[in-house]
């Protein structure tokens, strides 16, 4: 059987009833980070927080992300030059003043 034919589901660490990951950068099939937004009580938005998880040969951890307090976060995007660091971008909302701006920042694993 081909590697490409045994995919499998698996489930992540995050904590949120919704969850999404929008980035994925494998740098091997045992070693991976995703990047996404985290909805961590279902508060339709409110709290939600960028998302970065490391997968590590044989499972997910959350590892820490750039949140900032009174501000949404989504991670759109992530690159990661070795297991040990990424990069992730995306977008920073202000629950305030509404106002967009760039969320961009290095992850180690958690």
């Amino acid at each position: 059987m081909n590697r490409c034919e045994t995919m499998r589901t698996t489930v992540g660490p995050g904590t949120g009833t919704f969850d999404s990951l929008y980035g994925v950068a494998a740098i091997s099939p045992r070693d991976a980070w995703a990047a996404g937004i985290q909805d961590p009580d279902d508060t339709k938005f409110i709290k939600d927080q960028a998302l970065v998880e490391h997968w590590s040969r044989h499972s997910w951890a959350q590892a820490p992300s750039p949140n900032r307090p009174h501000e949404l976060g989504i991670f759109f995007a992530v690159s990661a030059p070795s297991a040990t660091d990424a990069v992730a971008a995306g977008n920073g909302i202000g629950l305030h003043s509404s106002s967009y701006h760039t969320l961009a920042g290095n992850v180690c694993p958690g």
